[in-house]
């Protein structure tokens, strides 16, 4: 489906963009949680908030997946491929993202201890006091392409995977975990800065005509720096889009961020198990891709809301969490 040019670019910005907004919003709510629950509760709920789901999707969901993809369980091609994917570490899929995110959070103490430490706030002091306001996004946008790049010439070539996207999602987890403890930075982020959209310009610009030779670690690093870059700004932007906008609770935003998680760990084996019926009735490119796309929504949604959520167990397997007991109402005892 991705020869389909619509679809490419949607990989593209998903890859680039969008994540590193997640992981940015992820880093805000794990430093917000350390507000009212001590760091060895936040990091042992979260590690089984994400746990949980990963391993069911790496040892279930993926294998019966890969089924769908090759011919069943019976087929020497499933199985050679089975193998194959737990060889190289490919069969996490979409998983990684899962992998990264716990990473993060194995790590957060260290971030913790780093924002609370003299340094740290040696130099926090020193931007507010001498850097005027309305440039601390461009700053903060500059800050990440720096980081993304020291972390990918640091540690790209020697990260395995599935541990592998860590450097490049760094910059986006450690951002928002420390804007947290600056409200005022995380107040003006949230705009669309010209001078960082600029910034972000120029270095597609020194890439793109081949200002450094490939493969030195100058070209590599105004890579990375250009793609984190690009990322912040675009991220600060929507965010400000957001709060501007639709930034207050409604039904609808209830309704799909409560079944967020299920639609992620089964978007992979729901989409190959819908594909085979969509080109059965002659779709095709941009047809294909965009019935692919909302009918796996829509059904991920439904499977969420209809049957996960009513079940116990499968909100644990699926969310990492046991639905929590309502309270039963007290009763007064009869008077004799």
């Amino acid at each position: 489906m991705l020869e389909y040019a619509p679809a490419a670019l949607f990989a593209v910005l998903s890859y680039n963009f969008y994540m590193s907004g997640f992981f940015l919003i992820s880093g805000y709510v794990m430093a917000a949680s350390l507000v009212t629950k001590s760091m060895n509760d936040t990091l042992s709920s979260r590690i089984m908030a994400l746990g949980v789901p990963f391993i069911v999707g790496l040892l279930i969901i993926n294998p019966v997946t890969l089924a769908i993809m090759f011919g069943g369980f019976g087929s020497a091609e499933y199985w050679a491929e089975l193998q194959a994917r737990f060889a190289d570490r490919s069969i996490i899929v979409h998983l990684w993202f899962l992998v990264t995110l716990i990473s993060f959070v194995i790590i957060t103490p260290l971030l913790a201890v780093t924002i609370r430490s003299g340094l740290w706030r040696w130099v926090i002091a020193g931007c507010a006091t001498h850097l005027p306001a309305r440039y601390w996004p461009v700053a903060i946008v500059l800050s990440a392409g720096l980081l993304r790049a020291i972390m990918e010439l640091m540690f790209k070539d020697i990260t395995p995977r599935p541990f592998d996207n860590i450097p490049e999602y760094f910059w986006a987890y450690a951002f928002g975990f420390a804007l947290f403890a600056h409200p005022q930075g995380w107040r003006r982020i949230h705009s669309i800065d010209p001078m960082a959209f600029i910034l972000a310009a120029s270095l597609w610009i020194v890439v793109i005509t081949g200002t450094f030779a490939p493969g030195t670690w100058l070209e590599l690093a105004f890579y990375n720096a250009r793609l984190a870059v690009s990322s912040a700004a675009i991220t600060f932007g929507l965010l400000w889009l957001f709060r501007k906008t639709i930034n207050r609770p409604n039904a609808v935003w209830s309704f799909l961020s409560e079944a967020a998680f299920s639609v992620y760990i089964l978007q992979w084996l729901v989409l190959f198990a819908l594909r085979p019926w969509l080109e059965f009735v002659g779709l095709s490119a941009g047809g294909l891709f965009w019935a692919a796309v909302f009918g796996t929504l829509t059904i991920t949604l439904a499977l969420h809301h209809l049957v996960i959520k009513r079940v116990p167990i499968l909100m644990l397997i699926l969310n990492g969490k046991w639905p929590e007991q309502r309270p039963q109402p007290r009763t007064q005892p009869r008077a004799s």
